[in-house]
């Protein structure tokens, strides 16, 4: 791959250092709360709120959209192996483990917050999604751990990736629920072993551990998704009382489910149990759980 440029960084590390030159508690604060609403922690819990208790074609999107996000990102950051600014830099961040360019909250966040503007399309969410692409962009400049051209090519990267989703999703989408389930199944086996067999190899393990979190990922989710709309179809529209149980009760499972099965897991089927792991949590919350909810009666089903 080219090499980015030696005159970028130190441009970028003057850029950084200029930056946090005008750092205060308040800007701390405000910058080190958007940066967290681009880790994964934060989509885990906000994505299957939205798909249990607010609109599941939103949340359907908006996963299809931050597994993809990720997916191609880890792909270009194994690609390019570009090193982050040096840790001195680093401010009120989770520590991050993977190379510099291009930034994955940017590009995550392009795709995620840029789907909910298109899906919604009315110009206080556009506006809305905008303002929090920009703040947590600038959030990783701002907590110093990657350089402006990092943050730039994430936010090229995410729009690419955002008009190709919205693109050819819908056509993806609708010829997928012509298939017989056997079929789709097939052909979702065969889609997750092509990510996991592109994806560079990272840190010297190959299939990569972020290809194997999102291929697993997406490929529980897609079969879930599709058990969901063939044979449950349930209702989002209940009590307060019923929307709170479904988040809670459904997060407590997941959460159960990823730190037991990671303990349980033997250190020599790591690789394997990783991928059963995010396959079964991407098949609870897309399938799972929603025919768990209306059994308990906390959701209905669509007529």
């Amino acid at each position: 791959m080219p090499e980015i440029p030696a005159t970028w960084y130190r441009a970028g590390e003057a850029f950084i250092q200029w930056v946090q030159s005008y750092r205060h508690p308040v800007p701390d604060a405000v910058f080190a709360l958007a940066s967290f609403l681009g880790e994964e922690v934060f989509f885990l819990l906000f994505l299957p709120v939205i798909y249990w208790s607010v609109q599941p074609a939103l949340g359907r999107w908006l996963a299809y959209a931050l597994l993809a996000g990720a997916y191609v990102n880890s792909t270009l950051k194994y690609m390019f192996l570009t090193p982050r600014p040096p840790e001195t830099y680093w401010h009120h961040v989770l520590r991050p483990e993977s190379p510099g360019f291009p930034s994955g909250h940017a590009q995550v966040g392009v795709m995620v917050w840029g789907t909910l503007a298109a899906y919604y399309r009315r110009w206080p969410v556009v506006l809305g999604a905008v303002v929090l692409i920009a703040l947590v962009a600038f959030s990783r400049i701002y907590n110093g751990v990657h350089y402006p051209h990092d943050v730039l090519g994430g936010l090229l990267f995410g729009l690419v990736g955002l008009g190709v989703l919205l693109k050819i999703g819908p056509v993806v989408a609708q010829r997928a629920n012509t298939y017989p389930l056997g079929r789709l199944i097939v052909l979702l086996s065969a889609l997750v072993l092509m990510l996991l067999v592109l994806h560079p190899v990272q840190g010297g393990q190959w299939p990569a551990p972020a290809a194997v979190t999102t291929a697993a990922t997406a490929w529980g989710m897609s079969v879930g998704f599709v058990l969901e709309q063939r044979y449950v179809r349930f209702n989002v529209r209940a009590s307060f009382r019923h929307r709170a149980l479904r988040t809670v009760v459904g997060l407590v499972v997941i959460a159960g489910v990823y730190v037991g099965l990671r303990f349980l897991t033997p250190e020599g089927l790591y690789t394997v149990g990783r991928f059963v792991r995010y396959a079964l949590i991407g098949l609870l919350v897309a399938w799972g759980l929603p025919w768990f909810f209306v059994r308990v009666g906390w959701a209905g089903r669509e007529m």
